[in-house]
């Protein structure tokens, strides 16, 4: 078929207005993918928000449900149960884990007493260093607050992570070890973090890999989430799936503190050093 020169440039003008659209409507994360040269730490933190969403979608939530389930596995052992994690602004939180057993186990803070009751006879309220290590791990929509949460951010280069090229910043605390994440580097979406934690059997090697990414109330976050935790020569896996996450539904007295805290506080007891 034969096209005449005015026809042409009519299609082709069609079609520069298609790109062009689809050029304005896109996220500006990719303009750091097309650099030639590594993008700052502070850039790339920055435009992450974007591509989850925006900094004013996610200054409209206050709180979060999230609820679902839990696999663990230490070797050929399995052991599956559920999980339900409620946040809130400025770092409210409430855990609660059910595995067979029965075993229960929550976590929490009202925002002043930081705590876990990891199965029976454990209870502890996190005090000094690990209390400010909680208090940061904590801070709901976190992202929002990494100048105040981190005392230096370095992009250290651009590396594989989950079989996807991802540019890679390193976040140091005033308090705890410097934590490492990776970005996507074509959408700018965090595909996960590793960071050494120290533990009762010593340092573990933890690594987050976030997947299944679904926009609610205007912002993306990961519906599923595979954690490896690695020390003394033994590796855990733990894949959290949620299968609800609701936002500003969570009422101030999920956040009150267990009795079994109450009653240690008023104790006066002396959490445990950790090893």
């Amino acid at each position: 078929m034969v096209t005449s020169n005015g026809a042409l440039t009519r299609r082709l003008s069609g079609i520069a207005a298609v790109i062009g659209a689809a050029l304005a409507l896109a996220p500006a994360w990719p303009a750091i993918a097309q650099e030639q040269k590594l993008p700052t730490a502070e850039k790339v933190l920055d435009k992450t928000i974007l591509a989850q969403g925006g900094r004013e979608a996610f200054e409209k939530l206050q709180s979060r449900m999230s609820k679902g389930t839990l696999e663990i596995s230490v070797g050929q052992r399995t052991m599956k149960g559920t999980i339900v994690r409620y946040e809130a602004d400025p770092d409210l939180s409430f855990v609660e884990v059910k595995l067979p057993g029965p075993v229960i186990q929550k976590f929490g803070s009202d925002g002043f007493v930081y705590w876990e009751i990891n199965q029976p006879g454990k209870t502890r309220i996190l005090e000094g260093e690990e209390r400010e290590i909680s208090a940061r791990r904590n801070r709901f929509n976190a992202q929002l607050h990494w100048r105040d949460l981190y005392e230096k951010v370095e992009c250290v280069g651009k590396e594989e992570f989950a079989g996807r090229p991802c540019v890679k910043v390193v976040l140091t605390p005033r308090v705890g070890q410097p934590v490492t994440w990776y970005y996507d580097w074509m959408n700018g979406l965090p595909l996960g973090y590793e960071e050494v934690r120290k533990g009762e059997q010593g340092d573990m090697l933890v690594r987050v890999q976030f997947e299944d990414y679904r926009e609610v109330d205007g912002v993306k976050l990961p519906f599923r989430q595979r954690r490896s935790n690695t020390g003394d020569g033994q590796t855990t896996t733990l894949i959290y799936t949620y299968e609800i996450i609701e936002h500003n539904k969570v009422p101030a007295e999920q956040f009150a503190l267990p009795e079994e805290i109450k009653k240690l506080r008023e104790s006066g007891e002396k959490p445990p050093e950790s090893s």
